[in-house]
């Protein structure tokens, strides 16, 4: 492997492994989903797929799918959009439909 295989492969596992941090941290609640998205290292996850991991419901299982996409039908995204590319008034519009 060349030296810059073996760069991208370094940055690609500290990308996952800080990704499965936050998702833990907002599984338990100690952060907001919409607060952890805007993390640069979000910024290529598809928010429907974070959005997921918000705790719903007094279990606090995983969001259902459909929950997640009315929530982005309401910001007005598709559940394809980066997190990275959600405008400032799809956050704000988020932060009004999703439970705190």
């Amino acid at each position: 492997m060349s030296a810059q295989s073996l760069t991208a492969l370094h940055h690609a596992n500290q990308v996952r492994s800080a990704r499965a941090a936050i998702r833990e941290q907002v599984r338990a609640g100690q952060v907001h989903v919409l607060d952890a998205i805007r993390d640069p290292r979000m910024d290529t996850m598809r928010a429907a797929e974070a959005l997921r991991w918000t705790p719903y419901g007094a279990d606090g299982r995983r969001t259902a799918p459909y929950v997640v996409r009315q929530w982005l039908q309401a910001a007005g995204a598709t559940e394809m959009v980066a997190c990275g590319h959600l405008t400032e008034r799809q956050h704000r519009v988020l932060r009004e439909v999703i439970p705190s």
